[in-house]
């Protein structure tokens, strides 16, 4: 009993190791390609990050993984990921007061799904490094790379205004949305934008085969996207 109790330890130990020196060399890395990239391109990176992170949430629960008779793991999960960390990301750069309702409401989600994986996951002594791991990885790393991309010192000019309609808690938006026909119009207008400049983006990243894509749709490039083949 000594003796497995000691490989825990140790294997515990090694855990932390590791995961303290993968931050270093992650928060290194990651300050490059934020003083590199410009912030669409730091914002979206995080919300692909937000999007892996909840997939594998998903495969946690779908697995047994993470699952307790007294809380719902994956209810928690999309709570904190949805109305917390996409709420946030989605003004990036431009963010809220520290003592706003916002930030307020993203540091309890994140207390709460800090209790979820405990309570989900390090009650079972075999799921030590389990827990360890996704605890850092799904809880707590996507905060510190939006810590990280923060513009210290530096003037925002990119990013929706905080004082437009849309950019307000995310909540009040889909509640909006539901019973306002006017703001219903107003946000599709906004996400057809959104999605136009996202998608010459995506063609100025991959240019050639983008390009090869566009000579089979002419009618949906000059009617959507192109406008003049500034996208390209």
């Amino acid at each position: 009993m000594a003796a497995s109790g000691g490989a825990a330890i140790w294997s515990i130990s090694m855990v932390a190791l590791t995961l303290l020196v993968i931050l270093g060399l992650g928060v290194f890395a990651w300050t490059t390609f934020v003083e590199l990239q410009p912030p669409r391109a730091v914002r979206n990176s995080m919300l692909t990050v937000l999007l892996l992170i909840t997939l594998l949430e998903v495969y946690l629960y779908a697995a047994g993984l993470a699952s307790c008779r007294w809380l719902n793991f994956l209810f928690v999960a999309f709570l904190c990921n949805f109305w917390g960390l996409f709420d946030v990301l989605r003004t990036f750069p431009r963010i809220r007061d520290l003592d706003s309702w916002q930030s307020a409401k993203l540091t309890v989600l994140l207390m709460l799904k800090t209790f979820a994986y405990c309570l989900c996951l390090a009650y079972n002594s075999s799921r030590a490094v389990l827990f360890m791991i996704t605890t850092f990885t799904n809880v707590w790393l996507l905060p510190i790379m939006f810590l990280v991309a923060l513009p210290y010192g530096f003037e925002v000019t990119e990013g929706p205004r905080l004082d437009e309609p849309h950019t307000e808690d995310i909540a009040i938006t889909l509640w909006r949305v539901i019973t306002s026909p006017t703001y219903r119009s107003q946000a599709l207008m906004l996400l057809q934008d959104s999605l136009d400049r996202e998608s010459a983006a995506f063609m100025r990243l991959f240019p050639l085969p983008c390009q090869r894509w566009l000579s089979d749709h002419n009618e949906y490039v000059d009617r959507k996207l192109c406008l003049g083949r500034r996208c390209i």
